[in-house]
């Protein structure tokens, strides 16, 4: 789970996800906003006003999948699956992180989260392969020279 949650931070502090929203969904966004201050009780204003404003900051899925896209072909290779396309495994790698971590943070109907890890072996697994992909990010961004990121790897995983 701080796997998970460390990827994500680290993609808000480092990477720009593109909105694709236009810009007539933030204008009515803004009438809508104008609305709730001018006509709902003020005990109300507040939470409506903030799931109003929340934009789920990009979804935790497309944080995993804009990270997951940049990784070297070796750490890549490791997140393939036999049946899937790098592309299709990547996503649904990170759609089982999400539902994962959905479930454990959330702890309702298991049925909701129908790809959640619930194999303790493939949990180990991929924790090791996030912990991979951490290392690799961190010390990317950090500057240290890809010869030196795969030599660490090779050594530690």
């Amino acid at each position: 789970m701080n796997l998970i949650r460390y990827l994500e931070v680290f993609c808000r502090n480092y990477r720009e996800i593109k909105d694709n929203k236009p810009q007539e969904y933030y204008e009515n966004q803004a009438r809508i906003l104008e609305y709730i201050q001018d006509n709902v009780d003020v005990e109300f204003t507040k939470v409506f006003s903030e799931n109003i404003k929340y934009d789920d900051e990009k979804n935790l899925r497309k944080k995993l999948n804009t990270l997951f896209k940049e990784l070297p072909d070796p750490i890549k290779s490791e997140i393939k699956q036999e049946d899937k396309s790098p592309s299709k495994s990547i996503s649904s790698l990170a759609h089982k992180l999400v539902d994962t971590r959905n479930y454990r943070t959330h702890g309702d109907d298991p049925d909701k989260y129908k790809s959640r890890i619930t194999d303790p072996n493939e949990v180990v697994e991929i924790l090791n392969l996030l912990e991979q992909i951490l290392h690799y990010l961190v010390m990317n961004e950090l500057g240290v020279p890809k010869t030196a990121i795969r030599e660490f790897q090779m050594n530690r995983f």
